[in-house]
């Protein structure tokens, strides 16, 4: 087979780059099967855990600033203010920055929770 120049020449530009590129290598590992069936067997109970919704942790107490504070609760910083005024809700201050913990406002919202009730006429 004769190639043309100009297949010749991409042919070598193919073959060039081929052999410039990084060749990465592959590590076969090797288990006995029962090994792997084991291995199999503890993610399916992992996997119907999560699907129960078991192992929820409690997610670490967060802490949120002023402005994500009263993005949260829907209110203005200065009703923020009457509210650690008035004592309703708990706070952290450094300096001029306040804080409040994520259950500090779930606490003052179940405080403040009122239960439906049904009208009479």
């Amino acid at each position: 087979m004769v190639l043309s120049g100009a297949s010749r020449n991409r042919r070598a530009f193919i073959l060039k780059y081929l052999f410039c590129q990084k060749i990465e290598t592959v590590e076969v590992i090797t288990i006995e099967s029962s090994a792997f069936k084991e291995i199999l067997s503890q993610l399916d109970a992992i996997k119907a855990s999560i699907d129960k919704g078991e192992n929820k942790k409690v997610p670490e107490d967060k802490w949120l600033d002023n402005d994500e504070a009263a993005a949260l609760l829907k209110v203005t910083k200065r009703t923020l203010q009457t509210y650690r005024d008035h004592g309703e809700i708990s706070f952290s201050q450094k300096g001029s920055k306040i804080y409040y913990r994520a259950s500090d406002i779930e606490e003052f919202l179940v405080k403040h929770h009122h239960k439906a009730f049904k009208y009479k006429r």
